[in-house]
């Protein structure tokens, strides 16, 4: 079940309880998941412990930070990807562009202007 469709009063399933604890964000949310279920206060006496714990929150923070900067690095790494396709893709269309025109026997200049491209890649074609 996804967090945000769990309902708001409980359905009668023992797992209503978790999805609350699962979706909480201030302590009063782990409180009241807590209240309702024996089970979930044993979670959340668990997450306090560990809340108080100064090198388990480093080592938390440090896990978070490590997946957001390779969530990062990814996303920079497909833009780049992209970017240099679209790249790569215009200049093939201007190639064979160029290489069309000068099929039809168009003149070199008139190439040049249309495409873009140089003299010198134009005779390479």
């Amino acid at each position: 079940m996804e967090l945000p469709k769990v309902p708001e009063e409980s359905d009668g399933r023992a797992v209503w309880g978790w999805m609350q604890f699962l979706r909480g964000k201030r302590k009063e949310d782990f409180e009241m998941a807590a209240e309702r279920n024996p089970e979930v206060r044993g979670a959340v006496d668990t997450l306090y412990r560990l809340s108080e714990d100064a090198e388990v929150r480093a080592q938390m923070e440090y896990r978070d930070k490590a997946r957001r900067d390779h969530a990062t690095l990814l996303h920079a790494a497909i833009q780049e990807g992209e970017a240099r396709g679209k790249v790569q893709g215009e200049a093939r269309s201007r190639m064979e562009i160029a290489r069309n025109m000068k099929k039809r026997g168009r003149p070199v200049d008139q190439i040049t202007e249309d495409t873009g491209l140089s003299a010198e890649e134009i005779a390479r074609l």
